[in-house]
């Protein structure tokens, strides 16, 4: 697996305050905490190296959007790199399949993180 992202990012990414977990459907192991997400991929902090390819997840929401409160999706790892000064590591994935109900929660999602940055700039 590629240690750094290899191709440049095509969506907007939006950094998150919240407190939203990924994690693998299979195992039920908490994969890590969401860093950055956009409509094609997202990045989240963990404290392993990530050593499958792809994962069957769910993305936890720190609070319902609607009546949702969990996103399942399955995504890739695109990359995966050890932060040493932290002693944690960041990983990238890519959205490989989301349903169109929980693409739309996701777009929810997205735009109040944006509302949320606006606010910060605007203080």
């Amino acid at each position: 697996m590629p240690k750094q992202p290899t191709t440049p990012r095509r969506g907007i990414r939006r950094r998150t305050s919240d407190y939203y977990i990924v994690t693998d459907n299979r195992s039920g192991q908490i994969l890590g905490r969401l860093a950055d997400l956009s409509l094609e991929g997202f990045k989240i902090i963990t404290n392993e190296e990530l050593t499958e390819s792809s994962y069957d997840c769910q993305l936890s929401l720190p609070r319902c959007v609607g009546n949702v409160k969990e996103i399942p999706l399955q995504a890739s790892v695109k990359w995966c790199r050890h932060i040493t000064r932290m002693d944690w590591y960041e990983a990238g994935f890519k959205i490989d399949q989301i349903s169109a109900p929980s693409r739309e929660v996701l777009q929810q999602i997205m735009g109040e993180m944006l509302r949320a940055e606006s606010t910060e700039l605007n203080l």
